[in-house]
């Protein structure tokens, strides 16, 4: 069963993983770089669909949104 897409979640789930699920060591290796710059993407695109008017840019927006948190989530699988 697929959730609807709520992006008042989306910021949580954002903020969560923006501010609470950071690595201990430091400087952050290379890989997670690349991770965290997709989570500063993903937060663009998401206050972009929400200041949007035109539904079809909406959809666009939310597209691209959900395509880098796929990217995301599934980093270790490439």
């Amino acid at each position: 069963m697929m959730q609807e897409f709520d992006p008042r979640r989306e910021w949580v789930v954002l903020k969560y993983e923006m501010f609470y699920n950071t690595p201990d060591i430091t400087p952050y290796p290379e890989n997670i770089v690349r991770r965290r710059e997709l989570l500063l993407k993903a937060q663009v695109i998401l206050a972009d669909y929400q200041c949007e008017k035109n539904d079809f840019l909406k959809a666009i927006h939310k597209i691209h949104y959900l395509q880098i948190m796929d990217e995301y989530y599934n980093w270790e699988k490439k």
